[in-house]
């Protein structure tokens, strides 16, 4: 089985959301649907980066860089590639979105929302 990390973009809002998968398609179809109180209120969404890893430890734990502060910059340069390219990044993997209820969402300049800024 293979295990996505993803980021998603709102064309509402134009703020990401990263999050975790073992089914891409499965998980932006959940997320278009309102199904999750982070994304609901910015759909629609648009999946805007893949990675795919093996084993979902591996997933979990770029997942979890990601949204750190450690992260930060790797995940300032991904949202820069994405805005210069105007392209989904999947890197050849499959589009679609995923399968674990925690992401994180970032303002429109990559920085880190809280919850209570999230619009509802």
């Amino acid at each position: 089985m293979k295990y996505f990390v993803y980021l998603l973009q709102s064309e509402k809002d134009k703020r990401f959301y990263i999050g975790s998968t073992s089914d891409l398609e499965k998980r932006l179809t959940y997320h278009n649907r309102g199904s999750n109180k982070s994304t609901r209120h910015r759909r629609p969404l648009k999946l805007v980066h893949v990675e795919e890893y093996d084993e979902k430890s591996d997933a979990t734990k770029r997942e979890f860089l990601l949204k750190s502060p450690k992260g930060f910059l790797e995940k300032k340069r991904i949202i820069e590639d994405v805005r210069n390219s105007g392209e989904p990044q999947t890197n050849g993997f499959p589009s679609g979105v995923a399968e674990q209820e925690k992401g994180v969402s970032f303002d429109e300049n990559g920085d880190v929302l809280k919850e209570n800024d999230i619009p509802v």
